[in-house]
């Protein structure tokens, strides 16, 4: 289960992501410890995949026979590890989905700015774009926390918008002479242009609408209030 692999069944389950991305992106905020555990089972299987791919297999000699079973089993215990973690601690997990939602919405951004204006940005390009990810990730990560009622609405929809951004390109990636499996690849990072403005478009139009849609129904909530009062 390379990260090729989980493309791979991203790509063949789209629908069900899409799905997935819609309920966090319009629903997340009122289903919340719902939203926690999908989120942690997400960001628990890439980080299972990093561990198993960058730590195990490097320090470990494994008997290929046995190496997929061990894989798969390791990657599961990682994301169920994390799902628990983003479950039981609340504070760590809003400021995660803060972490996510910011790190990611800058680095796609950047990557968008850096391929639209063909910048050159030598050879450490890709230190500065995890640089991006993890300061404006802590920035918005420490805002969530402190600001809970507003930065958790904005987190989720973030979050879902990406997810259901990501879907909906998916089955048109041929349209734009990318295949589907590597569709992931070249909006990290950011080859294509038109692809990625197409994308960032998307998640910003989802986006505002669903924070939008919260705003306005806080407010009739409390001209409810204020009526019956």
């Amino acid at each position: 289960m390379s990260l090729g692999s989980l493309s791979s069944v991203v790509v063949d389950y789209w629908p069900v992501v899409l799905i997935i991305g819609i309920v966090l992106t319009f629903f997340g905020y009122y289903l919340l410890r719902i939203s926690m555990a999908i989120i942690g089972l997400i960001t628990g299987i890439y980080l299972g995949q990093y561990v198993w791919t960058n730590l195990i297999l490097k320090n470990f000699h494994i008997v290929s026979s046995d190496q997929q079973m061990i894989h798969i089993i390791a990657v599961l215990i990682i994301a169920f590890l994390v799902t628990a973690l983003f479950i039981a601690l609340y504070k760590f997990a809003l400021f995660m989905m803060g972490f996510l939602a910011g790190g990611a919405i800058a680095y796609y951004i950047y990557n968008w700015a850096v391929s639209a204006m063909n910048l050159n940005m030598g050879s450490n390009v890709q230190w500065i774009r995890i640089g991006v990810f993890i300061v404006f990730g802590l920035i918005f990560g420490l805002l969530t926390i402190f600001n809970e009622k507003r930065a958790i609405g904005t987190a989720m929809a973030a979050i879902g918008a990406l997810i259901t951004a990501f879907a909906i390109i998916i089955p048109f990636s041929n349209s734009f002479n990318v295949k589907p499996t590597e569709l992931l690849n070249t909006l990290i990072g950011g080859k294509d242009v038109i692809l990625l403005t197409v994308f960032v478009a998307i998640f910003l139009v989802l986006s505002i609408l669903s924070v939008s849609i919260q705003i306005g129904v806080k407010r009739g909530k409390k001209n409810d209030s204020k009526n019956q009062g």
